[in-house]
């Protein structure tokens, strides 16, 4: 009696296989949502909302009854090309991740010259990015060491105009170079050529007319990359040098979706 009882409230066992309503809502609810950010692939989003559009109609008639409508098109806002970011930009975000979390969410815009906005989402091991970022933290502290001094009489600040354009010596160069290397190792790990080496001389193979770019050696380009692999503040500039060095990592290496 008590089991017919349950049958006739529930409706019986439901499927632990498939997704109730109520998840199917949620989800719809939350694929919704996420048309108001930045989409990495547009297209398998869409795609994605239509099937649970879809599951909706076909195992919730109260949804297909008196709640389902056409869906509304997505914003054409929010795709890398209809973003008006400057050539050369680089827009860098470290999406929040628990502390216990043992990896982090990059997400990268960057736009080359005159090229289309490339977005890219990479994920990547927290120690890592900590470890980078601390040693970039230090070469910049070093090279500001040497920088002319403020009014007040301390060492130039990080984002000082007076390491805009600022060369570096050839020691703080090549311990540079070293860390530009470590970066590329951890934003295209895969990539069957390094992208620089070209430019390095590293790749007898390659095509000299077409040397693969870098960041210049300079203390704009140092200070940008330091808060780029700063996964408490993440960076927005404009930089050509390094705008052209991620997209050509980034066309090295399939994304990571």
């Amino acid at each position: 009696k008590k089991g017919g009882a349950a049958a006739a409230k529930g409706g019986g066992a439901a499927d632990p296989g498939q997704p109730d309503a109520r998840a199917l809502v949620l989800r719809y609810v939350a694929l919704l949502r996420a048309r108001t950010a930045l989409q990495l692939d547009p297209d398998a989003a869409e795609a994605r909302l239509e099937a649970v559009h879809q599951a909706l109609l076909a195992g919730c008639p109260q949804y297909a009854e008196g709640c389902a409508m056409p869906l509304p098109p997505p914003p054409s806002d929010m795709t890398p090309e209809a973003l008006a970011i400057d050539a050369g930009a680089v827009v860098a975000q470290w999406l929040p991740q628990s502390p216990a979390n043992t990896h982090l969410v990059f997400l990268c815009l960057v736009r080359a010259g005159d090229a289309r906005p490339v977005l890219r989402r990479r994920v990547l091991v927290r120690t890592a990015i900590a470890d980078l970022g601390d040693r970039l933290a230090a070469l910049r502290y070093a090279v500001a060491e040497k920088a002319p001094r403020t009014a007040g009489g301390g060492p130039s600040s990080a984002l000082s105009p007076s390491l805009a354009g600022m060369a570096l010596s050839e020691a703080d160069a090549q311990a540079f170079s070293e860390l530009v290397a470590e970066a590329e190792e951890l934003l295209a790990p895969d990539a069957p050529r390094r992208p620089s080496d070209a430019a390095r001389g590293g790749d007898a193979g390659a095509d000299p007319a077409a040397p693969m770019p870098v960041p210049s050696a300079a203390g704009d380009s140092l200070v940008l990359l330091e808060a780029i692999f700063n996964a408490d503040l993440g960076a927005m500039a404009v930089n050509a040098d390094v705008a052209a060095w991620l997209a050509a990592l980034f066309d090295a290496e399939a994304d990571l979706q």
